[in-house]
């Protein structure tokens, strides 16, 4: 089995109905080969610390060279 993690339950339930036929389940939901559960809300965000601190509009779009993300 394959373990789809999504930020919401309605992304999950989207998600999971394009995997086939779903079986809803308590705090998650299988979808053929897959468990497709969520959370409440997004489980890494960027690190804002590779923006710079006072910025522009021309200094967009921010593309660093490598991202960080925090929990």
């Amino acid at each position: 089995m394959k373990l789809v993690i999504t930020e919401k339950p309605s992304v999950a339930m989207d998600i999971a109905k394009s995997l086939g036929k779903i079986e809803r389940k308590d705090g998650y939901v299988v979808a053929g080969d897959y468990v497709v559960t969520w959370a409440y809300g997004h489980l890494l965000e960027i690190d804002d610390s590779i923006a710079p601190r006072k910025w522009s509009l021309e200094d967009l779009p921010i593309f660093p060279e490598r991202f960080k993300y925090k929990v």
